[in-house]
């Protein structure tokens, strides 16, 4: 009943804010467009790790050629440029109907899943993508958040 009660009160607060927001999230947002963030690419000794620390907070949209959404799995350690990869849990927004949705957004430290925070996740009809509004990774580096899950042959 609590958890009823809380999903609730999030989903009007969500409401609050994408409603009575002056931001329109499906316009201003930054644009990530690494490759290397795949689920599909290992992280290799003796290259820089990606680290989302110092992310600026705000609407992100992930647009690369490895893919443009979160995964919703927990990817392999040492994915997605860093040692450890953030990955979405749940789905995204059902694209016929309401087009916002909040997740948790979770890592793996040392074999224990951390889900810290929810993300609000917008789906954009006009031009059919998702956008994310992120916030810094507050926990370290090298951690940072994964988008995409194509694999390529990366030089």
């Amino acid at each position: 009943m609590v958890i009823g009660i809380a999903q609730s009160f999030c989903v009007v607060l969500a409401c609050f804010f994408a409603c009575c927001s002056t931001q329109d999230p499906c316009v201003d947002y930054k644009l990530i467009s690494d490759p290397y963030r795949s689920t599909g690419y290992q992280w290799k000794q003796g290259t820089k790790a990606i680290c989302d620390h110092d992310l600026a907070a705000g609407y992100y949209r992930f647009n690369s050629s490895a893919g443009n959404m979160m995964p919703t799995s927990k990817p392999k350690p040492n994915h997605c440029g860093t040692h450890y990869p953030v990955w979405m849990e749940g789905s995204h927004p059902d694209k016929r109907s309401f087009p916002m949705k909040a997740n948790y957004v979770c890592y793996d430290y040392h074999g224990h899943q951390v889900c810290p925070f929810r993300i609000f996740v917008y789906y954009c009809r006009a031009e059919d993508f998702y956008v994310y509004n992120l916030q810094p990774i507050s926990r370290g580096c090298p951690m940072a958040y994964c988008a995409g899950i194509s694999y390529h042959c990366f030089l």
